[in-house]
Order: structure tokens, then C-alpha cells, then sequence
């Protein structure tokens, strides 16, 4: 089993990786992009996601609590760059 890269740069590619099936380029991946308003992703799209996340990652993720962590914002909700911060947040702290 490979090392999980839980560096930024590391969670950009699995998040391209995730949402690629999903007919979504790289160049796409731009941090202030809505996953549903800008990246047209209906709730099924986004539990596809999650699932990835969660293989790539080895930890549950789950979207009710993104939802929560977002439900306080007042901009750039749902966006790739919140998606990031939440995983970034939720991921074991390495020496």
C-alpha cells in the first residue's frame, strides 16, 4: 500500500482523480469553483466523490458534516478550494 499524500498539492490530485470519471479536467480544478452551480454536480455526483475520497483517503467523509462546516459561510459555499480546507482539517496530523 502506498503512502497517502496528505499535503495540499497531494489532496488537488486526488480530488482531480475523483471528479475526472465524472467528465471534469484538471484544468477545472480551480478553488473558487461550486462543485453544484459552476461544475454542475447533482447530489448523486457528489456521494460518487465522497466515495472516492474516502477510498483514496482511508477515512470516512462524509458530507453531512461538509454541509455543516459550510452551512456558516456567507461566500464560496460548496466550492472546490472549501472542499479542500474541510479535507485538509479532517486528515491525521503528520510529523
Amino acid at each position: 500500500m502506498s503512502e497517502i499524500d496528505w499535503t495540499e498539492d497531494g489532496i488537488v490530485t486526488c480530488l482531480t482523480k475523483a471528479l475526472q470519471p465524472l467528465g471534469l479536467a484538471a484544468e477545472a480544478m480551480r478553488p473558487e469553483l461550486s462543485l453544484s452551480d459552476d461544475l454542475g454536480l447533482d447530489s448523486f455526483q457528489m456521494m460518487q466523490v465522497a466515495r472516492q475520497l474516502e477510498t483514496a483517503y482511508a477515512f470516512r467523509f462524509s458530507l453531512a458534516d461538509w454541509a455543516l462546516a459550510e452551512e456558516d459561510r456567507d461566500d464560496q459555499a460548496y466550492t472546490i478550494g472549501s472542499l479542500k480546507a474541510f479535507i485538509l482539517a479532517h486528515v491525521p496530523v503528520t510529523p
